[in-house]
């Protein structure tokens, strides 16, 4: 699939983006809650780009990220828009969350055989009724993602990939089917990646890109949703403070390791001027026409000072002997 064809369906495609856009922007606009807002496709496109990049840069290992990603990824959408308001908590830490459950689930199901994306460049999942319907019969949260656009599949695969082992799949489906069927509540918000808006409830306000058939919603799943959130919500206020202190003491781990990797440097640069000093007797003795006084008195002169023994040390054999005498009608009334 084709990148532009991607950001096309990222940014809503045909003849809904204009109400996507109108949807976003009346809520960013409107008098609720100014810690609840919806990410703009732009933000989203940087967003995924900076967690890529964290990425090829190292920054994630088998277990997830290193400890101050997440203000990496703040630093990032400061740069691309000075005037931003996005923050690590709640929007940052909320963003992550919500895409990991939405890639566990996809993926449990494009796992399975027969299963894939529609060659309409949509990216809709794709498989036959019979397939489907086992799909339903063993986890019937799925029902949900095959209606969905996950454009963002092949970027969330790159940064979650190695994550997503949990052993959980058919409570990765049901909560992403949650996600799916309260955004189709809140049909002025149609996010175009199944993202919420971001704020106090991870979870409210997530939307479709198409409208699930009527027949599709059922009330048990919006009140299953409505549960789960509440839950979600106690779980998300310790977990965002749990972060705060993990990342802090994560910078307080860096900084430290960064004072030992100095003090280390200096530890094996003292080793190795006490080496050289004892080394420089030894040298000196084998340089003919030397009495036991001459080197003495050369090697006071050249162990005075660390850029003469580092000078001294560096030179090849036969040029010692020369620097040696130097030495003694230069440096020795220093």
């Amino acid at each position: 699939m084709g990148d532009s064809r991607r950001n096309e369906v990222r940014h809503g495609g045909g003849g809904n983006s204009q109400a996507m856009g109108r949807g976003r922007s009346s809520r960013g606009q409107g008098g609720g809650d100014r810690s609840r807002r919806a990410w703009s496709d732009r933000e989203e496109m940087h967003f995924i780009a900076s967690l890529k990049e964290l990425v090829a840069t190292g920054w994630k290992a088998d277990n997830g990220f290193r400890s101050g990603y997440l203000f990496k990824l703040e630093e990032s959408m400061r740069r691309e828009f000075p005037n931003t308001d996005l923050r690590v908590s709640p929007h940052i830490s909320s963003k992550l969350h919500t895409w990991k459950k939405f890639y566990s689930a996809v993926s449990s199901i494009l796992e399975r055989s027969g299963v894939g994306f529609n060659n309409h460049g949509d990216f809709k999942i794709d498989c036959d009724e019979h397939v489907w319907s086992e799909i339903i019969k063993a986890d019937s949260g799925a029902r949900f993602i095959r209606y969905k656009s996950w454009p963002y599949y092949a970027d969330w695969k790159m940064v979650f990939g190695k994550d997503r082992a949990t052993g959980n799949n058919a409570q990765d489906t049901d909560r992403a089917n949650e996600l799916c069927a309260s955004g189709s509540r809140d049909s002025n918000n149609p996010g175009a990646d199944g993202s919420p808006p971001e704020g106090e409830d991870v979870y409210d306000g997530v939307g479709l890109n198409d409208r699930v058939p009527p027949d599709e919603q059922t009330d048990s799943v919006y009140s299953n949703a409505v549960d789960s959130e509440r839950r979600g919500a106690r779980k998300r206020k310790r977990g965002d403070a749990l972060d705060g202190l993990i990342d802090v003491l994560g910078k307080l781990h860096e900084d430290t390791n960064a004072r030992l990797d100095r003090l280390s440097d200096r530890i094996g640069y003292e080793f190795d001027v006490t080496k050289a000093r004892k080394e420089v007797f030894q040298m000196m003795g084998l340089i003919p026409g030397l009495t036991l006084s001459q080197v003495f008195i050369a090697s006071d002169a050249i162990l005075a000072r660390v850029e003469r023994l580092d000078y001294f040390m560096s030179l090849p054999e036969g040029a010692r002997q020369p620097y040696v005498w130097h030495a003694l009608e230069h440096y020795t009334s220093n």
